[in-house]
């Protein structure tokens, strides 16, 4: 992670994947002011739906945030929404991803069925010396525009080298990628939220420190920490 970025809001990021870890993104940047656009390639918890009645394999309260879950319940006027968390895969997709896709903050800002087909650098339109990305889905004829690049989707791994094999996007300024892997354990896939030996809750984890040092890096905030509980 480059120690020399700076993004302050309102300025455009785009997230790529619509899954705990892109949300958890979008809504720490929304909260801190930035414009926001997520593009998932298929609804919001999909996968997690699709494993149906199948436990969770990890501590539902640590596999979000408490800032995520706060953010759901704050939008409901039930005083128990939330209050015995769902162990389920449908039931961590129905009672706390699909709501919180929904909270103000993120009403209307989480495309489905945008599959990111292309991502290129273009001159920004009021600088030219600074360049922008540009952001295309298939089936969709809009292309869309941002300072900056979160994925958590796994696309620069998948994608990316179809499309340009000599581009890094690792490497890119203001393009990061944060999907919570232990590179001991990349490549170990298993159904929603189960990640093989390296367990969702670890994942989950590192991928919420990973948003923490990128904002309070674009801020040029050293201690900002949306996850550090309040003080009583």
């Amino acid at each position: 992670m480059a120690a020399d970025e700076i993004l302050d809001p309102p300025g455009s990021i785009a997230v790529l994947g619509g899954g705990i870890l892109g949300l958890e993104a979008a809504l720490y940047a929304r909260f801190l002011g930035y414009d926001v656009t997520v593009f998932e390639a298929l609804d919001v918890g999909q996968s997690w739906l699709d494993s149906g009645d199948a436990d969770l394999t990890f501590l539902p309260g640590r596999g979000i945030s408490a800032f995520a879950l706060q953010a759901v319940r704050a939008q409901d006027d039930d005083p128990q929404t939330l209050e015995t968390l769902p162990t389920t895969a449908a039931g961590y997709a129905e009672q706390i991803l699909r709501p919180l896709a929904e909270i103000d903050l993120l009403s209307g800002r989480v495309l489905t069925r945008h599959r990111v087909r292309e991502v290129h650098r273009l001159p920004n339109a009021e600088d030219p010396s600074e360049l922008d990305f540009q952001i295309r889905c298939a089936d969709h004829e809009t292309a869309w525009t941002a300072e900056a690049v979160i994925d958590t989707a796994g696309w620069a791994n998948h994608q990316a080298p179809a499309q340009d094999p000599q581009h890094r996007w690792a490497e890119t300024a203001y393009f990061h990628i944060i999907d919570g892997r232990d590179s001991a354990s990349a490549g170990q896939e298993g159904s929603a939220g189960q990640e093989g030996e390296d367990d969702w809750e670890q994942r989950s984890a590192r991928g919420r420190d990973a948003i923490r040092r990128l904002f309070a890096m674009w801020g040029d905030r050293e201690g900002l920490d949306l996850y550090r509980p309040t003080r009583l």
